[in-house]
């Protein structure tokens, strides 16, 4: 009786002790019980031919070849149903090979070993292809590797990638250093020992790519990340690695990049020219009296003022901030946040220092329609700073005041926005549909900026936490991003030199004034109620 056999199927059977003719014998003149003793295997088909052979044998009732068909070679129906199995399986991974190997596993198949990159088990990746943490080697070596590939979303992954590493690379190396890293990839030389055949594929499908990745690379750098600004001193050394550069395929290159070079080098600075004015206007004469300027004329040149402070902010300040508040290097950045207390400071000022009641309320009612007039502006940091101040405690408490006020219903819908709620969701509402020119409010994105730092380590395990990067890349993209649209406002220079010098002088004050001037005025409104109700009491 044939059993299983006890070894793997691609294992050679052992001879059987037993004569071929008493074991053929055997097989083929079986009792009855022991026909019934024979458990047989399910009959597994998978051709048209077997079935159509089974359904003729058992038309026949030709027991015999039924037999042979159902169950002599176990072997090679165990080969078979194995076969099958591994096809059809799949290697399941556990979620932390995922994040490392991924997206490695996908790009390599079918590539030879020289042209694999070198560091790719320094990367580490999440499922989504999206790198997490790597060695800066690697990461240079991610940087100057050609996509390979006319697919418009690998396309747009590496622009991103190259994109936030030239963004936030000063947080982790040196510029002298990548440069230099930059300058040993473009001279890759081929690994050892390769025939002629492979090191004639290596210089076709990797080294000309990498060179032509590297002149990307710093073409990118130049152009979009502030290279001649952050570090002007590489220029030199740029410049003599391209006019080393004297042949094809990568001279053209070589001399475009030059050219630019040579023209931003030559450009006036665009934080000048972030504005281009329409002609002055004529400002009516207003003799220091706020109340005789038009709210749209101080609207559009708080514009103005605010937008040529916020051109200036670099993204390299925005990372420093992560780290400190306060300095020279975050000098640009802090001027701009200034003004919005500075400007804060003058609106509680010119309300505070009026000892008229209906005064106060036109005051009041004044800004409440520049703050109008910058929100239709996409003003939103000075619309912000005004109607903080309007809502706060030494403004807000002259009750007296606020009961003549004709716009406090203008005020709430504004105020709306300033709710802290949801990260400030009603200013991130707001920037997202913003169209044009516009000065956002940046409270919540130095918020997110602070707190990304905080909660992600620049390092991890040795290696760069380039997520916590790729986070703030996101935060200060969505921060600057408008400014590459300038406003095109007219020009009052009365109404800027008035603006300037009561920004100066509203800061001056310490909160101890405000307070103590606005109790003092809460006071006198609260006596002159009383006498008033006095006298409509006694019939007057």
């Amino acid at each position: 009786m044939p059993y299983p056999p006890s070894r793997p199927a691609y294992q050679a059977k052992p001879t059987s002790p037993i004569p071929i003719s008493e074991a053929d014998s055997r097989q083929r003149s079986g009792s009855t019980s022991s026909n019934r003793s024979l458990r047989r295997r399910p009959v597994i088909l998978n051709d048209n031919p077997t079935l159509s052979r089974l359904s003729t044998l058992i038309e026949s009732n030709n027991t015999k070849e039924i037999d042979e068909l159902a169950s002599p070679d176990i072997v090679g129906s165990f080969e078979a149903i194995s076969k099958r199995s591994r096809e059809g399986r799949t290697p399941k991974r556990r979620a932390s090979e995922d994040t490392k190997y991924t997206t490695n596993v996908a790009s390599q198949g079918g590539k030879p070993w020289y042209l694999l990159p070198q560091y790719r088990d320094q990367l580490n990746e999440d499922s989504k292809g999206n790198i997490r943490t790597g060695t800066l080697e690697a990461l240079v070596e991610r940087l100057t590797t050609d996509v390979g590939t006319t697919d418009p979303t690998k396309i747009a992954e590496s622009k991103k990638f190259t994109s936030i590493f030239l963004m936030t690379f000063r947080t982790f190396t040196t510029a002298n250093r990548l440069f230099d890293m930059l300058l040993d990839r473009f001279n890759i030389q081929p690994p050892k020992n390769l025939t002629d055949p492979e090191r004639k594929d290596w210089k076709a499908n990797l080294c000309l790519p990498v060179q032509r990745r590297v002149l990307d690379v710093l073409t990118v750098w130049l152009e979009d990340h502030r290279l001649l600004e952050e570090e002007p001193y590489i220029s030199k050394h740029l410049t003599e690695f391209l006019n080393a550069i004297d042949g094809p395929p990568l001279y053209l290159t070589a001399t475009a990049i030059l050219k630019s070079l040579e023209r931003l080098t030559f450009t006036v600075p665009s934080s000048s020219t972030t504005t281009s004015p329409k002609k002055s206007r004529k400002s009516k004469a207003h003799k220091n009296d706020l109340l005789k300027i038009d709210p749209s004329d101080v609207a559009e040149q708080l514009t103005v003022l605010e937008s040529s402070l916020y051109m200036k902010i670099t993204p390299q300040e925005c990372l420093t901030y992560a780290k400190t508040q306060s300095g020279g290097a975050v000098a640009k950045l802090s001027d701009f946040i200034g003004t919005h207390d500075k400007l804060g400071a003058w609106v509680k000022l010119s309300v505070l220092n009026l000892d008229t009641l209906v005064k106060r309320a036109e005051t009041v009612d004044f800004w409440i329609k520049v703050a109008e007039k910058c929100r239709v502006l996409n003003n939103f940091a000075s619309m912000s700073s005004i109607i903080i101040a309007l809502s706060s405690v030494v403004i807000s408490r002259l009750h007296v005041t606020w009961g003549h006020v004709g716009r406090k219903s203008q005020l709430d819908v504004l105020l709306r926005y300033n709710e802290p709620t949801g990260g400030f969701a009603g200013y991130r509402q707001l920037l997202n549909t913003a169209e044009g020119p516009c000065v956002p409010f940046i409270t919540m994105f130095l918020t997110d900026i602070i707190h990304a730092y905080e909660q992600f380590d620049s390092q991890e395990g040795g290696q760069i936490y380039f997520f916590q990067r790729a986070r703030w890349h996101e935060i200060i993209t969505k921060m600057l991003k408008f400014q590459s649209r300038p406003y095109c406002l007219p020009a009052s220079e009365s109404t800027m030199n008035f603006i300037e010098g009561h920004l100066r002088d509203g800061n001056q004050r310490d909160q101890n004034w405000y307070w103590n001037r606005s109790q003092e005025l809460q006071h006198s409104e609260l006596a002159h109620a009383d006498i008033r109700k006095g006298l409509e009491a006694a019939g007057f």
